[in-house]
């Protein structure tokens, strides 16, 4: 009798792991497609907001710029003073600086922080090649001709600052200063791809797939919860 049982527990517990490989690729390929606005609520409320002007200049607003519509927050747009563009890291987007936008319109600057490509609901070209350093580049450009900076003061926190160490070299007279938030200047890396020089969960995210289905699978609820929790709603 006690055989009986260990050989019929030992088949459960084969059951088990088999139904668990088998529902895995399933899970991951669900995730992979799911997206934190599914309901599409949050892409409705970014194509609903007014482009910045005399009566938005502090708020949030979308910005045409580059052919794509970005999703922004702006401050003191309506004043005279020297120009700043904030640039947000991930998988944060424009609300991580709500603090600084309005600390620095009180000292008046004219601050925009955007939504960067693949984060506004309005710039997401498919395809990896449409989200190359250059491009993202290009971007922080075509915002700042959009608002009138034809010089402009530059801060970046993470994936932003990646960013802003290549705006900083493609034109130096438009770029008044540069302020980087943990990321150190480019040359300071010799071989990016060599370990560890790359950070464990960039390589991770490189895979295809991969990002979607951990973000997709209990990711939300974590950012939610933890990371987004003591930020803004809006």
């Amino acid at each position: 009798m006690p055989v009986i049982q260990e050989v019929s527990l030992g088949k459960i517990i084969l059951i088990v792991v088999l139904g668990a490989l088998l529902a895995l690729p399933c899970l991951i390929w669900l995730s992979a497609r799911m997206t934190l606005d599914r309901s599409l609520a949050h892409t409705r409320a970014s194509e609903a907001l007014p482009s910045p002007g005399p009566g938005t200049s502090t708020g949030l607003v979308q910005i045409e710029a580059g052919g794509f519509s970005f999703r922004a927050r702006v401050a003191g747009l309506g004043g005279d003073g020297p120009a700043l563009i904030l640039l947000h890291g991930f998988p944060e987007s424009s609300i991580m600086w709500t603090p600084l936008l309005e600390r620095a319109a009180a000292a008046g600057f004219r601050v925009v922080a955007f939504d960067q490509r693949g984060y506004s609901p309005g710039a997401r070209p498919v395809g990896a090649e449409h989200y190359a350093i250059d491009v993202l580049v290009d971007d922080v450009f075509a915002v700042a001709d959009a608002v009138g900076f034809d010089g402009f003061h530059l801060i970046g926190h993470d994936w932003g600052s990646i960013v802003g160490w290549a705006a900083t070299s493609r034109d130096t007279t438009r770029v008044l200063s540069w302020a980087s938030l943990a990321i150190p200047h480019p040359g300071a890396i010799p071989d990016p791809d060599a370990p560890p020089s790359t950070p464990t969960y960039v390589k991770v995210f490189r895979r295809p797939g991969v990002a979607e289905a951990l973000l997709g699978a209990g990711g939300r609820w974590f950012m939610k919860r933890a990371m987004y929790s003591t930020m803004a709603r809006r």
